[in-house]
């Protein structure tokens, strides 16, 4: 009850409650799947798009290049250097070749875990060509299991060596819980001691396959170990891992000198994907041993080493039988030398993707729910209602690409576009059980004042409409009635009466719809109509002039027919008058009508009266025939009718003078 009189009596504060209330449903629903992990791999997906959309190649680093070995290298030196594994004194070789070309860093993205028994003097070359370097940084990778019961000696001194050089001292004040792991995968003992220090390559991807984050810290029996990306950029950047301190704040960032990275819930950073496939320059490492070769034999080399000058070179290897292949937003098989070069990017460059909070995305969802019930709920039609959700849909969608474009920030978009929809389903459903009913109902009971065309014209634009408090408007007003009507019914029987006066209205009124007319009211055997009103007709004054013309010629029709009958004909008199009125639904809770209310309709039923003293049919007032001069009248001259004080000025309507004002035709 409280609702209704609300609708009422405050419409556009019932229609936000309603709508308030539609958003907030909506919301919970949205909710529910959102914060349940439902739509985490569907969302995951559309942030794979804007990536492969707004990739940045031209953005990446330089000054990070990368040395594979490819399958094509492997092939090529078989003969010479044996399957792969290669003897490690390769390696040592290419780290002094970058020596010579002062590169920053030397990073190999590959682990050597054992040493090489059969030739242990390339293992010691190696060691002592990173130790020589001084700048070359190791991999390794943690295991979730425990490791086996029997350990030997050479792996408890690497332990002891890994906790002494490579343990970080991490301040955690976040709500980040990392994962203990209970094994590790070490380079053998002379590598370790002899670069620079180690950091871990293990690979984490999302239960659809993809890698979209990676970890910068581990944690392994207690203590913090770096990532080899992580470690690399704090070699780059010129931290020192054991000098610092790496703090993790409430909200989740991760900072240690000049490095800022935001993590996310489960401590990965996000990776900022530059580009596909080769974003980063490849250098084949067969490339870089023949230009090692052609220095020793005093030739020019096809890849100088000052070409790495004050680079950063991950060596890593492309080779499909070799298993390091990731899949990641822009390919299934992806190197994984390549993922590590784009997190050492992101964290050097601060080029870190920005994720808005799950908080900030429900405020988000609301928000939009609530925008997108508003608007329908006001617009009324459907036709409207999916252009206005297409509108939002589109501006939602065009604003979450350039975020992501323009700043890199990454603002969830399926939840917040399932409110948009659900919002608009929800707002459809209501419109078609609350005003599509109205309509219905409003159509049902204006088809029997106007035509069904223009009672289905009228239910479109309802809300635009003033039935319920009344308008002024300049409308025609006809009346029409049947002459000597009362004397002729006396001589028939009661039901003889209704039957002949009902087949005379029901022509009658089908004349006045046939010209767009409101059909007021029956006053005994006399019609009411009006023109130009619920609906604007501004040909309203010629319109009924046709009307008072058809209903004559409809009337003749049917005295043909009630000959054949035998009974008397009829004869009418109309009369026509042009002004403003009150429009609108007037009477009380009990009954209701659609009428006008006025001096110009008092006119018009006056007018239709003094065709019995003038011998006309149709009398028009000088209001209507200013209004359509294209009639053809007889000017009768000034009258003075009741209640009007001015005498007005009346004409017989004869015709028609333009044929074209005929278009409607005339009622069979």
């Amino acid at each position: 009850m409280y609702m209704k009189k609300l609708k009422k009596n405050h419409p556009s504060l019932y229609k936000t409650l309603i709508s308030i209330a539609t958003g907030l449903s909506v919301s919970l629903f949205i909710f529910l799947l959102y914060f349940s992990g439902l739509l985490t791999t569907f969302e995951n997906k559309t942030g794979d798009i804007r990536f492969r959309l707004f990739s940045d190649k031209e953005s990446r680093d330089p000054n990070i290049v990368i040395i594979v070995v490819d399958e094509q290298s492997i092939t090529f030196y078989r003969n010479n250097l044996g399957t792969w594994p290669w003897p490690r004194e390769i390696f040592g070789v290419i780290v002094d070749y970058l020596k010579v070309g002062n590169a920053k860093t030397v990073i190999f993205d590959i682990i050597f875990p054992e040493p090489d028994i059969e030739n242990p003097a390339s293992d010691t070359a190696f060691a002592e060509a990173s130790l020589k370097a001084g700048n070359v940084i190791a991999s390794m990778v943690f295991r979730p299991d425990p490791p086996g019961n029997s350990q030997d000696y050479d792996s408890m001194i690497r332990g002891l060596n890994l906790k002494e050089k490579n343990s970080l001292k991490v301040l955690n004040n976040s709500d980040i819980e990392f994962a203990d792991y209970l094994s590790v995968t070490l380079p053998y003992l002379g590598l370790l001691t002899s670069s620079s220090g180690v950091g871990a390559t293990n690979f984490v991807a999302d239960s659809d396959g993809p890698s979209r984050g990676t970890y910068p810290i581990f944690k392994y029996n207690g203590d913090y170990y770096p990532s080899l990306a992580f470690l690399s950029a704090m070699k780059i950047i010129g931290i020192d891992p054991a000098k610092e301190t790496i703090k993790i704040g409430k909200d989740r960032i991760l900072t240690v000198g000049e490095i800022s990275i935001p993590l996310l819930e489960d401590g990965r950073m996000s990776i900022n994907w530059h580009g596909p496939y080769k974003t980063y320059k490849y250098y084949q490492i067969g490339d870089i041993l023949e230009s090692i070769l052609a220095i020793h034999n005093g030739k020019t080399p096809t890849i100088s080493p000052e070409e790495f000058s004050g680079k950063a070179v991950l060596v890593g290897v492309t080779a499909i039988a070799l298993y390091d292949l990731r899949a990641t937003p822009f390919s299934p098989v992806y190197p994984g030398v390549e993922l590590n070069a784009t997190v050492i990017d992101n964290i050097v460059n601060n080029s870190h993707v920005k994720h808005i909070s799950s908080g900030a995305i429900a405020v988000l969802i609301f928000l939009l729910a609530t925008l997108m019930a508003s608007i329908s709920l006001r617009v009324g039609s459907a036709t409207k209602g999916i252009i206005s959700f297409l509108a939002i849909f589109i501006v939602f969608t065009a604003v979450v690409a350039l975020l992501f474009k323009i700043e890199r920030i990454m603002v969830d978009y399926l939840a917040p576009s399932g409110a948009i929809f659900f919002s608009f389903v929800a707002s459809l459903v209501i419109n078609y059980v609350t005003v599509g009913r109205a309509k219905s109902r409003f159509k049902t009971a204006f088809s029997k004042y106007v035509s069904p065309q223009v009672a289905d014209e009228i239910s479109k634009s309802l809300d635009e409409l003033k039935v319920d408090i009344g308008e002024r408007k300049e409308v025609s007003i006809l009346f029409s009635d049947i002459r000597g009507f009362t004397s002729m019914s006396e001589n028939l029987p009661p039901e003889e009466v209704v039957r002949r006066l009902n087949r005379y209205l029901g022509a009658m009124v089908e004349v006045v719809f046939h010209y767009g007319g409101t059909l007021d009211k029956y006053i005994g055997d006399a019609i009411m109509a009006f023109f130009g009103a619920p609906v604007d007709d501004p040909d309203h004054a010629t319109n009924a002039s046709l009307c008072a013309f058809s209903m004559i010629e409809k009337l003749n029709k049917l005295n043909v027919e009630f000959a054949k009958e035998g009974i008397p004909a009829m004869k009418i008199g109309v009369g026509i008058n042009t002004g403003e009125v009150v429009v609108g639904n007037i009477g009380s809770d009990l009954r209701m009508d659609y009428t006008v209310i006025g001096d110009h309709v008092n006119l018009a039923s006056r007018l239709e009266g003094l065709n019995k003293e003038f011998k006309t049919t149709i009398i028009i007032s000088e209001y209507t025939y200013e209004k359509t001069r294209n009639l053809k009248v007889r000017d009768i001259g000034n009258v003075t009718v009741k209640g009007k004080e001015k005498p007005v000025r009346i004409y017989e309507l004869i015709d028609i003078k333009n044929s074209s004002n005929k278009s409607k035709g005339t009622v069979e």
